[in-house]
C-alpha cells in the first residue's frame, strides 16, 4: 500500500471511531477495501462517499426541526439508491425476511389464509390454502379480518407486509383472530394454531378431454420441477398423449427451478440458460443434470404479459430447442439475474449481477433503466434448433398470439375489488352451488349486480380527465349556474356510457363474477377447474395439439 493510501486509511478510520460505535461495522468494508495492495481511485471515493453520507445521516437526526425515525430514514434513503440501479435491486429489512423466503422456499408459519383490502379499505380474507388448520365454516372467504392477537387492524395497519408478519409465527403457536361475517353485527373470536403452510407451485392438474393434460404451474419455489414431473407421469397414466403447460400469470423464482422443470422435457446435457455477469463468477452455464421424463410428448405452453423470469427460460427454452409450441401473449421481459447477499442485522440484499440469455443467445430484457442499456439486441434476429427465426424483441413472443383482452371495465371491477363485494354478498344469500361445471350467473343475478353497482363510483378511464377538469373548474370558481346545467348533462352521458359498457361486455363481467362466486365456496383446486371453461388461450391450445399437421408445421423453419 502507498504512503498516501495509509495516511488516507488512518484519517478516515479516526473519523470514524471519533463518532462512535454505530459506524465501528464500515470498518469492515474499509479493511476488505484498503486491504489491495494498490487501490484504485474508486475505492478512495467508495471511502470519500462513506463518510460524507455518516456525517449527513448524524446531522440530519441530531439538528432536524422534527423528530426523525433513524430506521426509516435510512431505509428510504437505501430504496432511493436502489432504484436508481433497476427495478430488481432491492433492500429486504429483517421484519420483511419471511415474505421474501416464502416466495422462494413455499411454505411459511401460519394459519394458511390469504388476505387483502375489500372496497372500503378493510382486510378481507380472499383465500383459505387446503392444507389450512381453520376447520370448516370457522373463517369464510370474504370474512373480515378486525382484530389479530392485541391489534386491531385500522388504518395504522395499511400494507400487506404488515398484516402477514401479524398472521405468521412459529408453527405450534396461537394466534387470536377476530372476523367479521357478512350480515352478522357480533364478532367471532377464534384460537387458531399455527402450523408450517405449504403454497403449491402446481395449484392444479387434469385431463381437459381424453389425450389432452393439463398442468397449472404457479410459481417456481422450491420443488417446482418436482411437482411438474410427478403432475406429468400422473397425467400420462391416465391416457395424456398431448399436454398444456400453463405459466400464465406465473412471476418467476429460482433459477435452478427453471432447469428442473425444462429437465421435464429436455434431454439430460443440455444448455438451458446461461449468465454473463461482471466477474467471472456471474459467468454461468446451466445444464439439464437429470434424464427426462417425456422428450416426445406434444406440448403447447401458455404465456401472458405476467410470465416473467424463470417462466420466460423455460419458454424460451421450449421455443428454442421447438421442443412444443407457445400460445398467448408476449412475456413481461425479464433477463436479469438476481443473487441474496445478507447483510448485517438479518437483513438482506437482492441484487442484479447478471443477464442471462436463453439457448439461442437471445437476451430478452424489457425493463427500461439506467444500467443495462448497453446489452440491449433490438430486433436483432436469431434461429430455433430447426432454423426457425425468432427475435429479441423485450421478452418472448409466442409463435401463436391470441387477442384474448379483458375490457376496462372488467379489470376495474376487479382492481376495486366490486366483483369480489357482490360474491361475498352473493355467499351470504345463496347456498354453494352443488355442481360446479354448471354454475354460471344466470340473468336475475346479473341483473341484481347492476343494482348493486349504483353505490358505487368506477371511474373507468375514460371518466376520469372529465372528473379532474370539473375539479379544477371548481377549484378556481371558473363554473357558472349556466355551466352547471352543462356539467350535469355530460355526467348523464358518461352514466350512459357505463351502463353501455356494462351491457356489451355482460358475457365477460359474468364469466369474472362467476369464478370470484365460486372462490367464495370451493378450494384453489376446483377455482382452476372451472375458470379453464372460459379460457380462449387454452381452447387454442387444444385445437392445436389436436391437429398434428399443423402443430408439426409450426416447429418447420
Amino acid at each position: 500500500m502507498t504512503k498516501n493510501a495509509t495516511k488516507t486509511a488512518n484519517v478516515f478510520f479516526q473519523s470514524l471511531l471519533r463518532k462512535g460505535s454505530f459506524w465501528i461495522g464500515l470498518l469492515s468494508l474499509s479493511l476488505l477495501l484498503l486491504s489491495l495492495k494498490e487501490p484504485s481511485p474508486r475505492y478512495f471515493e467508495i471511502l470519500k462517499n462513506l463518510e460524507i453520507f455518516t456525517s449527513l445521516y448524524r446531522q440530519v437526526n441530531a439538528h432536524y426541526i422534527e423528530e426523525t425515525s433513524p430506521t426509516q430514514l435510512m431505509h428510504k434513503g437505501i430504496h432511493a439508491m436502489l432504484a436508481s440501479l433497476d427495478p430488481f435491486t432491492n433492500f429486504i429489512p429483517e421484519e420483511d425476511i419471511e415474505e421474501y423466503r416464502m416466495q422462494f422456499l413455499g411454505k411459511y408459519g401460519g394459519i394458511g389464509i390469504k388476505a387483502s383490502y375489500a372496497f372500503d379499505s378493510s382486510f378481507v380474507v380472499t383465500e383459505i390454502y387446503d392444507d389450512s388448520p381453520i376447520q370448516d365454516e370457522e373463517i369464510q372467504v370474504g370474512d373480515k379480518i378486525v382484530k389479530l392477537g392485541d391489534i386491531v387492524l385500522d388504518k395504522n395497519v395499511r400494507n400487506h407486509l404488515a398484516l402477514s408478519r401479524l398472521i405468521r409465527g412459529e408453527e405450534g403457536s396461537i394466534l387470536s383472530i377476530s372476523v367479521q361475517r357478512y350480515g352478522e353485527d357480533t364478532l367471532r373470536h377464534l384460537r387458531v394454531r399455527r402450523k408450517e403452510i405449504n403454497i403449491k407451485s402446481v395449484p392444479y392438474y387434469g385431463m381437459l378431454e381424453s389425450t389432452i393434460g393439463y398442468i397449472k404451474l404457479l410459481s417456481f419455489s422450491n420443488h417446482a420441477g418436482r411437482h411438474v414431473r410427478e403432475a406429468l407421469r400422473e397425467l400420462k397414466k391416465q391416457g395424456a398423449k398431448q399436454i398444456v403447460l400453463d405459466l400464465r400469470g406465473n412471476p418467476g423464482g429460482l433459477l435452478q427451478e427453471a432447469v428442473s422443470v425444462a429437465n421435464v422435457f429436455i434431454p439430460k446435457g443440455m444448455e438451458i440458460v446461461s449468465s454473463k455477469g461482471r466477474t467471472q463468477a456471474e459467468n454461468q452455464r446451466y445444464t439439464t443434470q437429470h434424464l427426462p421424463t417425456d422428450t416426445n410428448i406434444r406440448m403447447v405452453v401458455l404465456i401472458d404479459s405476467h410470465s416473467a423470469s424463470a417462466s420466460e427460460i423455460v419458454a424460451g427454452v421450449i421455443q428454442d430447442y421447438d421442443r412444443g409450441i407457445l400460445v398467448g401473449r408476449k412475456t413481461f421481459g425479464k433477463g436479469l439475474v438476481q443473487t441474496s447477499v445478507p447483510l448485517e442485522y438479518n437483513a438482506r440484499l437482492k441484487i442484479t449481477t447478471a443477464r442471462y440469455y436463453i439457448p439461442s443467445g437471445r437476451y430478452i430484457q424489457e425493463i427500461e433503466h439506467a444500467r443495462d442499456k448497453t446489452a440491449r439486441q433490438g430486433n436483432k434476429k436469431f434461429f430455433t434448433r430447426n432454423k426457425r427465426p425468432v427475435y429479441a424483441q423485450n421478452g418472448i413472443s409466442p409463435d401463436l398470439e391470441v387477442g384474448q383482452k379483458r375490457a376496462e371495465i372488467v379489470d376495474i371491477l376487479h382492481e376495486k375489488k366490486i366483483l369480489f363485494e357482490f360474491a361475498t354478498r352473493y355467499r351470504h344469500h345463496h347456498p354453494k352451488p352443488p355442481n360446479l361445471n354448471e354454475f354460471s350467473l344466470g340473468e336475475a343475478a346479473y341483473e341484481d349486480f347492476l343494482g348493486f353497482l349504483k353505490n358505487y363510483s368506477l371511474a373507468l378511464g375514460w371518466q376520469t380527465p372529465w372528473n379532474q377538469l370539473e375539479e379544477y373548474l371548481e377549484q378556481h370558481s371558473y363554473k357558472t349556474p349556466e355551466q352547471d346545467t352543462q356539467w350535469t348533462q355530460t355526467k348523464k352521458i358518461l352514466k350512459d356510457i357505463q351502463n353501455q359498457q356494462l351491457r356489451q361486455h355482460k358475457e365477460q363481467i359474468s364469466q369474472a363474477l362467476s369464478q370470484v362466486i365460486i372462490q367464495h365456496y370451493y378450494p384453489t383446486w376446483d377455482q382452476v377447474a372451472f375458470s379453464l371453461k372460459y379460457d380462449k388461450d387454452l381452447n387454442k391450445a387444444r385445437e392445436v395439439l389436436r391437429d398434428t399437421a399443423r402443430y408439426e408445421a409450426l416447429l418447420l423453419p
